[in-house]
């Protein structure tokens, strides 16, 4: 690891991992997700208990605490829970996975893309164990949840259902990147399935204002979610 400080261009300063490529990569650009961190720029304030589940280095939850947000992290790769817990000593720190079912599983990540890491899956060169548990069980009246873990998110909001039941007005992000989801065609049905409004976040860098683009109200093909490389999604 190589530990370097940065001033994020949402505010924060924070340590990250320059020895991680995709991160250093990113960082050049003062940003790491900027749709999902004006977002929370913009809008944060509106929450009070807010969940991060694959908080990384703890960019996300900064800007939530600093905001007065009660924050929950997970984040179940170890070097990458280290930098958590020093960036953000106000959230409480998780060192799990999530999934569906609560019991363990398999961490895979490559030894230089740690913030790559994803659960049960064939996607790096170094594996480790890890405890497994779901948003449920967290039993929080959660009004935020944002979570990004390379490919598994459906599983993470399905350990949400007691928490969607409970809160009818939670707003949930998730990263949308279908090369790492298994069943794409499934997870839009899934989420289609709910009884939430899909909504695409766009970040406009001139002005890091944000627009939200609702899907499947005829304003995009059906298909938009199959075709896009990545996206940042909000369920409200």
């Amino acid at each position: 690891m190589a530990i370097v400080e940065k001033t994020f261009r949402c505010g924060p300063t924070l340590h990250y991992d320059d020895a991680d490529w995709f991160e250093k990569k990113a960082i050049g650009f003062n940003h790491i997700n900027p749709s999902l961190e004006f977002y929370v720029k913009n809008n944060g304030s509106n929450f009070d208990d807010a969940l991060v589940v694959g908080a990384g280095f703890g960019l996300t939850s900064k800007q939530l605490v600093d905001l007065g947000v009660t924050v929950v992290s997970i984040e179940p790769n170890t070097d990458r829970y280290n930098l958590l817990q020093t960036n953000v000593p106000e959230s409480t720190n998780i060192n799990k996975a999530v999934s569906n079912e609560g019991t363990t599983g398999s961490l895979v990540y490559f030894e230089d893309n740690k913030s790559g890491s994803s659960l049960d899956r064939s996607m790096g060169d170094s594996s480790t164990s890890v405890d497994v548990i779901t948003v449920d069980s967290l039993d929080t009246n959660f009004d935020f949840i944002s979570i990004h873990t390379n490919g598994t998110e459906i599983d993470v909001i399905k350990s949400a259902v007691n928490t969607m039941a409970a809160n009818s007005d939670i707003k949930i992000h998730l990263k949308w990147i279908p090369d790492l989801i298994d069943d794409v065609d499934d997870s839009i049905t899934y989420l289609k399935s709910l009884d939430k409004t899909i909504k695409i976040i766009h970040w406009w860098e001139e002005d890091d204002s944000i627009e939200l683009r609702t899907m499947y109200d005829g304003s995009f093909h059906e298909d938009t979610l199959n075709a896009v490389e990545y996206a940042d999604l909000l369920l409200e």
